[in-house]
C-alpha cells in the first residue's frame, strides 16, 4: 500500500518496540538486551511491552 517503511518515509512518525525488533530482524541485528520501562511509575515492564512502555533501552550489534 505505501512505498516506504517506517524508517525512511518522508513524513515523521514514531515507532514501537515491536516496529524496532523487526527493523532489527530485516537487516540483521542480534539484540542482546532489551528493557521496556514505564518511565511515570519508574519499573521496568515485563509483560506487553510494546503496549506498557513509554522508553525502551536496545543492545544490540550487528550479526
Amino acid at each position: 500500500m505505501l512505498h516506504y517503511e517506517w524508517y525512511n518515509t518522508p513524513n515523521i512518525r514514531f515507532f514501537t518496540i515491536a516496529d524496532f525488533e523487526d527493523f532489527c530482524r530485516e537487516k540483521n541485528f542480534r539484540v542482546h538486551r532489551r528493557i521496556a520501562l514505564d518511565t511515570g511509575a519508574r519499573v521496568e515492564v515485563f509483560e506487553h511491552p510494546n503496549l506498557n512502555a513509554d522508553l525502551a533501552i536496545f543492545v544490540i550489534s550487528a550479526s
